[in-house]
């Protein structure tokens, strides 16, 4: 009888000891949270971000325009998963739950065209030869918008958010160059061209982690779109300049220049991590 009591008077010791020790824990674990308490939030901020851009839709689909029916698309595949990188400043100017913003974001959208789809292969105007790529294709589009943001407390440290804004956007085509030497001449066959300016607009959600008041990690996820881009008289030629005399400069190759025009729509799903600097 007398070994059950100490038995259970040492059971009960330390159900208390640990009772105790999860108790402190949980004090400390607040404690430390009250510097990144969503009440304490400071009302602006800057916020930085980088992740992956996955394209919707027809991006990176669409035939050239005014040409001819059998026209090459400039990829065939569509454009592929790419990069998003941008720069944002909230005003809670309302409330701690409602605020404005401005956002600059970029994206960068590899492509996987060949360099028919640019206009006609170098080779059947100057040859057989070797082409060497100079630079890799892609879509790279830029947009700055405006709008509203808001945020709203899960726990203590943890935020939900949101926004939606609408804005300016700009696309530059992919850009490609091929070059070929040829004894004392070297040819170089190129396209890039930029977009008019499109109209933007885009919504998102996002989880923050407060660190401290003033420091927070960002999870975000964001649909962005435009209305569609116009290109219009795409530029692509092929040009000759001497290896012994590069003072005179690039010449162009006669019946070498092509022209298009063709409207790209754009939309994509960014998926980033960053993180917020309140002030």
């Amino acid at each position: 009888m007398t070994v059950r009591r100490m038995r259970n008077t040492i059971k009960n010791k330390g159900y208390r000891l640990c009772l105790g020790l999860l108790m402190l824990g949980v004090a400390g674990l607040e404690g430390g949270l009250a510097a990144g308490s969503f009440y304490e939030l400071k009302r602006s901020d800057v916020a930085f971000q980088v992740g992956a851009s996955f394209p919707l839709g027809q991006f990176g689909r669409t035939p050239f325009g005014r040409v001819d029916r059998n026209a090459h698309t400039l990829d065939y595949n569509g454009a592929g998963i790419g990069v998003t990188y941008g720069l944002a400043f909230d005003f809670f100017v309302f409330n701690e739950y409602c605020g404005l913003y401005i956002t600059f974001q970029g994206h960068s959208n590899k492509t996987q065209a060949p360099a028919e789809a640019f206009g006609p292969d170098p080779a059947t105007v100057m040859g057989k030869r070797t082409w060497e790529t100079a630079e890799t294709d892609k879509w790279t589009e830029f947009m700055a918008m405006a709008g509203g943001t808001f945020r709203f407390p899960l726990v203590d440290w943890l935020v939900a958010t949101g926004r939606v804004g609408i804005g300016y956007a700009h696309m530059l085509s992919p850009f490609y160059r091929a070059a070929s030497e040829d004894r004392h001449v070297r040819y170089t066959y190129d396209f890039s061209s930029g977009s008019k300016p499109a109209f933007g607009y885009t919504v998102g959600l996002g989880l923050k982690f407060l660190v401290t008041r003033g420091f927070h990690i960002d999870i975000k996820a964001d649909y962005m779109g435009s209305t569609p881009f116009n290109f219009a008289n795409i530029g692509s030629v092929v040009y000759m300049e001497s290896l012994t005399k590069p003072e005179d400069g690039k010449t162009e190759v006669r019946g070498t220049q092509t022209a298009y025009s063709f409207k790209e729509c754009f939309q994509v799903v960014d998926l980033s991590l960053g993180f917020t600097i309140a002030f």
